[in-house]
């Protein structure tokens, strides 16, 4: 959604898309993501996407409440929005940032959205026809 010029658009036409009993997951990076520092060049040992505007594709941010908004005036239920959280990169993380130094020389930034709250995320399901 953060590479489209009108992402609500595109959030309105999935509802009409989504089958009866459909489910959607959407994820997109958090406004709380513009305030993170910016890795594209080089951040301490990280490179990549930290901060919003590291990806050059985004053209702007995407509130989750007005993604959440939209669906449910589409009567699709919503679960959440909450942060996008990979347990496993948070359990494991020093492993991957070992393994990443080691071969790479850095560690991809994207290995810090977890615990920086990069994205935020809801599942949405369009009601079963009676």
């Amino acid at each position: 959604l953060e590479h489209l010029s009108d992402p609500m658009r595109v959030v309105d036409a999935m509802a009409d898309w989504l089958r009866p009993g459909g489910v959607a997951g959407i994820e997109t990076p958090s406004e709380r993501s513009i305030r993170l520092p910016s890795a594209k060049d080089g951040w301490l040992i990280f490179r990549g996407c930290l901060n919003f505007h590291d990806d050059e594709t985004h053209t702007r941010p995407v509130a989750i409440k007005d993604v959440q908004r939209v669906l449910r005036s589409r009567g699709l239920s919503v679960s959440g929005p909450r942060r996008a959280v990979l347990w496993r990169h948070i359990l494991l993380m020093p492993f991957y940032w070992a393994g990443c130094l080691v071969t790479k020389g850095f560690v991809p930034a994207s290995l810090l959205w977890d615990i920086c709250g990069f994205a935020d995320q809801l599942v949405a399901q369009k009601g079963k026809k009676a």
